[in-house]
């Protein structure tokens, strides 16, 4: 959790949403930022490259769907010290 407590607005919301779900598409979870309300709307490549980074912190993952498709998840490892 500790690393947490050091993310931005942007960043703990993305890892708020992401908590709520086993694992979503860059898609869906810029379409929950919206839905949320709780930061302004953001363009879809900044969540692309705020995901990227959170991956190389080692806080989310990137998991593999079909038809080469990628969605996102919380690290285990960190949702597993989170609780």
């Amino acid at each position: 959790m500790e690393k947490a407590k050091s993310l931005d607005a942007i960043n703990r919301e993305i890892l708020r949403i992401l908590s709520l779900y086993k694992q979503l598409s860059l898609s869906d979870l810029w379409f929950e930022i919206g839905e949320a309300g709780v930061l302004k709307q953001i363009p879809k490549g900044q969540v692309s490259n705020r995901l990227e980074s959170l991956m190389a912190q080692g806080v989310v993952e990137r998991v593999p769907f079909e038809g080469g498709d990628a969605r996102w998840a919380i690290k285990r490892s960190v949702a597993l010290t989170t609780r």
